[in-house]
């Protein structure tokens, strides 16, 4: 079921079973943020990068210019 075996919710009779209802209850929550980067077997290093980047779009796309100062 998972390469890792330190995941401590899944240390039960029935992990498929935890996860089924752990993804019933969390993908709605996670289908409400304002941003997501999808995530597969790729070195953690590559992953950060890519949800420092899509922060950095999101809050760039959020930004207002500043005022003109000039008086």
């Amino acid at each position: 079921m998972s390469k890792k075996q330190n995941r401590p919710l899944l240390q039960n009779p029935d992990p498929r079973g935890v996860l089924e209802r752990l993804m019933l209850e969390r993908y709605p929550v996670y289908a409400l943020a304002d941003v997501t980067v999808p995530t597969r077997d790729e070195r953690k290093e590559v992953i950060a990068d890519e949800v420092i980047e899509a922060i950095d779009r999101h809050l760039l796309a959020g930004a207002t210019p500043p005022e003109d100062s000039a008086i």
